[in-house]
């Protein structure tokens, strides 16, 4: 929020502006098994902070919001086989 409103004094002194925010997955739906609450709506609060500055700075600003998903890691990856087949067989539509 602080780094989007700097852009945006920026952005709107020169008439235009492009900022992305990453948000998650998260942010739309609950990864199973693991309990991250506060990771979850952090993710959340991000994509209602670029859809909210979409519209204030449609005047001078284009904003973007991405959610990636899992990415295969070496830490994803290392856990033990049975807990990271668990998680993948719990992935809707996988």
């Amino acid at each position: 929020m602080w780094t989007a409103q700097a852009a945006g004094i920026i952005f709107k002194r020169q008439g235009e502006g492009n900022l992305v925010i990453t948000a998650s997955l998260s942010s739309i739906l609950v990864n199973i098994p693991q309990t991250q609450v506060m990771y979850n709506a952090s993710k959340a609060a991000a994509v209602h902070l670029a859809k909210s500055l979409a519209i204030e700075w449609t005047d001078f600003a284009c904003v973007n919001c991405i959610y990636p998903s899992f990415i295969m890691t070496k830490m994803l990856t290392q856990q033990p086989k049975e807990l990271f087949n668990k998680w993948l067989g719990m992935i809707p539509g996988g």
